[in-house]
């Protein structure tokens, strides 16, 4: 005689598939939320500051924009010394990857780190041009023209930046760090790619 099973006694079969749970979609959701319940979120913007440093060796005006995620006031004098550091780091780390300046140039303003992963990326640029002369007269001989810095104040003490880089036809990115030590604005992470 066959006697009904309890479903919650018995074992599943090996042979038996799991059925897929249902997972009501998002409108039903939210039309399950309290009608006090505000599901729109207001977004402010960041605060920005931008305009344009203008270099004497530079052939046109670079821009610059400087945002703050912070709940700190950043000054528009802040933005545009951040900016014009940022300027400055980036050029002289292409020269000391060249070979045309040693890495004493960049003392006090970028971390000891900073400076050995220069002269290992100088050398290794120097054995690499050595066997491709081609190479050396592309990436070595055109001026690093910055066109636009781009960087976020991710804490009062914290500036993370991004600068586009054209040498000839060619694009690059720089990224940097820039950590208030004291009271002078030190590169602490550098990557030239």
């Amino acid at each position: 005689m066959h006697t009904p099973s309890n479903p919650s006694n018995t074992k599943p079969h090996a042979g038996n598939a799991r059925q897929p749970i249902d997972i009501p979609p998002l409108k039903e959701e939210l039309e399950t939320c309290p009608p006090d319940v505000d599901m729109h979120i207001e977004r402010t913007p960041l605060p920005v500051h931008s305009g344009m440093l203008s270099r004497n060796h530079s052939l046109c005006p670079v821009r610059f924009r400087i945002r703050s995620c912070v709940n700190v006031e950043l000054l528009p004098i802040t933005a545009y010394g951040i900016s014009e550091r940022a300027f400055k780091i980036c050029c002289i780390a292409f020269e000391v990857v060249r070979g045309r300046v040693g890495v004493q140039a960049l003392r006090g303003m970028v971390t000891t780190t900073c400076c050995e992963r220069l002269e290992l990326m100088r050398d290794l640029m120097k054995s690499a041009t050595s066997s491709r002369v081609d190479l050396h007269s592309k990436r070595f001989y055109g001026q690093p023209m910055p066109v636009l810095i781009d960087g976020t104040a991710v804490s009062p003490m914290r500036f993370e930046i991004t600068i586009e880089v054209r040498v000839g036809s060619l694009q690059y990115w720089v990224n940097m760090v820039l950590d208030l030590r004291g009271s002078a604005w030190i590169c602490t992470y550098l990557d030239m790619g």
